[in-house]
C-alpha cells in the first residue's frame, strides 16, 4: 500500500503538483506524473486506501466505457499502470482475451484502481485538508494534524 507520509507538525513541504482526493481523475494524474522524474508530486485522501464507489460494486455490474479508458493508455499506452499491465501482473490476460468480453466489471475496475495506487510512492493516505489558500504566490494546503 502507498506510504503514509510521517512529519513532525508545523513542517511544510513543497511540491510541483499536489492533488486532493484520490478518484479516478487524481490517480491518472499521479500515475502519469509517477513516470516523470522532474515532477515533485502528492496526493492526499482522508480515507485509508482506494475505493471507488463501494456502494456500486455489484457482481456483474459491467462499465459502461471502454476499458481502454483506463488511468494512463490514451497517454501512454505502455505504461507500468495501465489496466492491460494489471491483467498481465495478475495472470488474467489471456482469460480476459479468451473471453472475448465486450465489458468490465465494475469490481475489476476497482480492484485495477487499487492495484495501481498500491504502487505508487507519491499517494498518501489518512490526510484530512482543512484548508486551502494563496501564500507568496503558491497555493498553500494545510492538513487538520498542523501540516502544511
Amino acid at each position: 500500500m502507498s506510504q503514509i507520509v510521517k512529519m513532525p507538525k508545523n513542517t511544510q513541504s513543497v511540491y510541483d503538483l499536489i492533488g486532493l482526493g484520490i478518484g479516478p481523475f487524481n490517480l491518472s494524474v499521479a500515475a502519469l506524473a509517477q513516470s516523470s522524474s522532474r515532477i515533485r508530486a502528492a496526493f492526499f485522501d482522508s480515507k485509508s486506501e482506494f475505493s471507488w464507489h463501494q456502494g456500486l460494486m455489484f457482481s456483474r455490474s459491467v462499465l459502461q466505457t471502454s476499458f481502454l479508458k483506463d488511468l494512463v493508455t490514451a497517454v501512454q499506452p505502455t505504461s507500468a499502470y495501465s489496466f492491460m499491465a494489471f491483467l498481465v501482473e495478475k495472470k488474467r490476460f489471456y482469460d480476459f482475451l479468451a473471453g472475448r468480453f465486450t465489458g468490465v466489471t465494475r469490481v475489476e475496475f476497482n480492484e485495477y484502481f487499487a492495484w495501481a495506487a498500491g504502487k505508487m510512492n507519491h499517494l498518501h493516505w489518512n490526510h484530512t485538508a482543512q484548508e486551502v489558500s494563496v501564500k507568496d504566490n503558491r497555493l498553500s494546503v494545510a492538513f487538520e494534524d498542523g501540516r502544511v
